[in-house]
């Protein structure tokens, strides 16, 4: 049996997890010679990432490294990766897009993927400078991609008398299948069970009553199983020191923002600009993800807001009123 590592939590489209997809195995195998099958599994709010800790090591320490010690192979790369996104940047520009859009949007997100997931870690650009110049002109360009391409097929499904959730549940070949009434009723009522929970894995969809039973129907061993958290000790990596005590405050998606109230203490996946106008309320912050440079490091930086990120699975752990006690400088929390 294989180990599975939990990497990232996403709030996105199964359009982008295609792409994205394509992205780790195919371009990356025409790119680097080499892919492995990622996991992604919604789990009825968010796609949680898994790699098994086999891939997860080679691709650090051997594509990482080829890449990041043959300067020709990653100027290559990098020069196209500009390209890429410049051009995916111009149709994004467009006020409308349309059908004929989705296609190359597809295309292009799985190449800017297929380097974004190197540019993206700190270790990476600061032993690679020039990647610091792509991974700032890239910088949440996927995201808006996402949401533009979500609302589009809202909008066609709304023409077609369909229900518009069905967007984020939609692969873009059904997508095409429902602009050429091609799906039937039962086809609609199948897609739909997806926002209860999906898998994908090996360029298969599959609908999953549970994360458990994934790993059992593939022979993989549950990380989730595995948490340790001692005396409800949570341990993570202190990104601004301090201490604080309050009342925790699970934020998963924009509507959550408004149950933030004074001296609370935000548990986040990982904060975003949305999140900004709230950091002077709160007490500390706690994230699942997140490095020196991230948004909530800055953030917490900036407001002098103790801060401890890394602490896996806090979200699902902590719930919404749950008494915190933080001291970020010996980076661990207890849930009192």
């Amino acid at each position: 049996m294989k180990i599975l590592r939990p990497t990232v939590k996403r709030d996105l489209s199964l359009f982008s997890i295609e792409a994205w997809e394509l992205g780790y195995t195919q371009i990356l195998k025409k790119s680097l010679g080499y892919s492995f099958n990622i996991t992604f599994y919604y789990d009825g709010e968010k796609v949680n990432f898994f790699h098994t800790l086999e891939d997860f090591s080679y691709f650090k320490k051997v594509v990482t490294e080829k890449l990041l010690n043959d300067a020709n192979l990653f100027t290559r790369l990098n020069e196209q990766f500009k390209k890429d996104v410049a051009e995916l940047e111009i149709i994004l520009s467009i006020h409308t897009i349309a059908a004929t859009h989705l296609h190359r949007i597809h295309s292009l997100m799985g190449c800017i993927m297929s380097l974004y997931i190197f540019i993206v870690s700190d270790d990476f650009v600061n032993r690679n400078n020039t990647a610091w110049e792509s991974r700032k002109l890239s910088e949440g360009i996927l995201y808006r991609a996402d949401e533009m391409v979500e609302k589009f097929i809202e909008q066609k499904l709304l023409e077609k008398k369909l229900p518009k959730r069905l967007a984020h549940f939609i692969t873009i070949d059904e997508f095409d299948s429902i602009l050429n009434d091609q799906s039937d009723a039962e086809k609609i009522y199948n897609l739909l069970q997806r926002q209860k929970g999906y898998s994908v894995f090996a360029h298969t969809i599959s609908p999953e009553s549970s994360f458990s039973q994934f790993c059992a129907a593939h022979n993989f061993i549950n990380p989730e199983m595995n948490e340790n958290y001692s005396n409800n000790i949570l341990k993570g990596t202190c990104a601004f020191p301090g201490k604080a005590k309050g009342a925790a405050k699970i934020i998963i998606t924009k509507e959550d923002l408004y149950k933030i109230k004074k001296g609370d203490i935000i548990i986040a996946v990982m904060t975003n600009t949305l999140l900004t106008p709230y950091i002077p309320l709160v007490s500390a912050i706690i994230t699942e993800e997140g490095g020196i440079t991230s948004h909530a490091a800055i953030m917490a930086r900036e407001y002098r807001i103790p801060c401890i990120m890394g602490i896996h699975a806090a979200t699902a752990h902590i719930k919404d009123g749950d008494i915190i006690e933080l001291d970020a400088e010996k980076e661990k929390a207890q849930i009192l």
